[in-house]
């Protein structure tokens, strides 16, 4: 019984060291061969594709875009006020017509939801709330 369990002691340390180590063991991970994708070589995914000549490196700085400026907001309530409606919605609210708190609060949340690309759950909830802001 004492040998039986020396074995069994044994093997459970051989195994315990073998878990510990076994990122060491195990060999590291190559990357497969092929063609390096296109999007790091500037090649076009077309093959047969010539690389296009690299620019030459100047000692003047690049002249940094400026950022576009965020387009006036449209002329009417603030629709950002409503939990949900960020700049982007008000933006393409607007592109459909509706600019006032009265014009979402009348409109149908499924020609809505559709004119916007939004589900029509949410604009339901976004005309709750502006009929709760109209008042």
């Amino acid at each position: 019984m004492k040998r039986f369990l020396r074995i069994a002691l044994l093997v459970a340390a051989w195994a315990a060291v073998t878990w510990l180590y076994r990122d060491k063991l195990l060999p590291l991970p190559r990357p497969e061969k092929g063609p390096t994708p296109h999007f790091r070589t500037g090649v076009a995914a077309i093959p047969g594709a010539r690389r296009e000549a690299p620019t030459p490196v100047t000692d003047r700085p690049a002249a940094v875009p400026a950022a576009p400026p965020d387009p006036a907001p449209p002329a009417g309530d603030d629709l950002t006020a409503i939990v949900g409606i960020g700049p982007v919605y008000r933006n393409r609210l607007a592109d459909a017509g509706i600019a006032t708190f009265a014009g979402l609060a009348a409109a149908d949340a499924v020609a809505v939801a559709e004119a916007i690309d939004v589900a029509d759950s949410v604009v339901a909830g976004w005309i709750a709330q502006a009929r709760e802001m109209g008042h």
